[in-house]
């Protein structure tokens, strides 16, 4: 699948560079020309295979609003892990994150993200759990600005989490 940049035919976002089968992380070039807005991340079910999920998004909303408690979360290297519970079973469900593609201007700079579930009309009320992981390169490219070599730390807010997460790279 081809994103299309300029004319939003298909969706802009980033994706986890670590996901199976997915494609590979846009480069910061692709970062920087994104506007916020100009497309709205795909839902999932709307893309072959699973590109909607697990990936951090630029965007102010995703697809879906539907119930998700985070239990806990955690990072390990460029990696969000975020312990969900939620019900249903009867359909596949999709997850993903919103950035709005800032940082604050604490000391370290910390960033704020969302995590959406769409459960594809899943009516189903099995109580379940998973974990769910996005990648934080983008947060990452943004930061370093072209250049890969700075290091830093991001305090990564999750709303909905409770806590603040430490990003060190």
């Amino acid at each position: 699948m081809t994103y299309d940049l300029e004319n939003c035919s298909t969706p802009k976002h980033i994706l986890n560079p670590g996901a199976r089968g997915r494609l590979a992380l846009l480069g910061a070039a692709v970062l920087s020309s994104l506007s916020l807005g100009a497309c709205d991340p795909p839902k999932a079910g709307d893309c072959e295979g699973e590109c909607a999920e697990n990936t951090l998004a630029l965007c102010e909303q995703g697809p879906g609003d539907d119930p998700v408690t985070i239990v806990s979360g955690a990072i390990e290297g460029d990696a969000l892990l975020l312990d969900v519970s939620y019900g249903g079973g009867c359909e596949e469900h999709g997850f993903g994150g919103c950035w709005d593609g800032g940082f604050d201007l604490s000391q370290p700079p910390g960033a704020g993200l969302s995590l959406w579930h769409d459960a594809n009309g899943d009516g189903c009320e099995a109580a379940l759990e998973e974990t769910v992981e996005l990648s934080l390169e983008p947060m990452k490219l943004a930061y370093q600005d072209g250049d890969p070599e700075l290091s830093g730390t991001i305090l990564v807010n999750v709303e909905g989490l409770g806590e603040t997460l430490e990003y060190s790279f």
